[in-house]
């Protein structure tokens, strides 16, 4: 259908961009903004996925299985849990500083390298939880536009990984590189209950 390659499209579109303002190259080149950089990068990527997931509410849903309870079951189970692992990485980050607030003061420096609650398991527990909540969204309501949503998203999330593992790498070297080496990227070694 039209607007399943429509949905593709702009997600393909969302992703590129959304890798493209987190590149030094192109901070440099808006270094007007100086200190609103974050806060501009994420009103443009929250704006940019609302968009896209209203657009994506108002694709004719074709099934790709029956929803059953089971399956309803199932994907909300996996929703929950990605949202519980997201809630408790955030408490490993500063807030203000994710959400770019904190640059917005005077005295604003880089937060030092974190491994503590969450981290401590897996290196990327925002992608995790994220990998959850779309892969339980789609088992929820299993139609193309929610598959087509989950495929490029959890594919992109590994690029996202790919290039966030990059920059911390050029940020911490060593400290980051022992870390990687200790850490897994996405499935903890031993599963704690929180």
């Amino acid at each position: 259908m039209k607007e399943h390659l429509v949905l593709s499209i702009l997600w393909i579109v969302y992703f590129a961009i959304h890798s493209l303002l987190a590149t030094n190259s192109v901070k440099e080149k808006l270094s007007f903004l100086k200190r609103y950089y974050r806060l501009f990068y994420n009103i443009v990527s929250v704006t940019g996925l609302f968009a896209i997931l209203l657009y994506s509410a108002i694709v004719p849903a074709d099934w790709i299985f029956p929803k059953t309870t089971f399956s309803k079951f199932i994907g909300l189970m996996l929703a929950t849990y990605g949202v519980f692992i997201i809630r408790h990485a955030f408490k490993s980050y500063n807030m203000k500083d994710f959400l770019g607030l904190q640059q917005l003061e005077e005295n604003y420096k880089t937060e030092k390298f974190k491994k503590d609650g969450v981290l401590a398991y897996v290196r990327h527990p925002l992608y995790l939880g994220t990998i959850l909540i779309v892969a339980g969204f789609f088992v929820y309501s299993p139609n193309t536009a929610n598959l087509i949503t989950a495929v490029l998203s959890i594919l992109y999330l590994f690029v996202g990984i790919w290039l966030e593992e990059k920059k911390l790498l050029a940020m911490y070297g060593d400290e980051y590189k022992k870390y990687q080496k200790n850490t897994p990227m996405l499935i903890p070694k031993k599963i704690k209950l929180f």
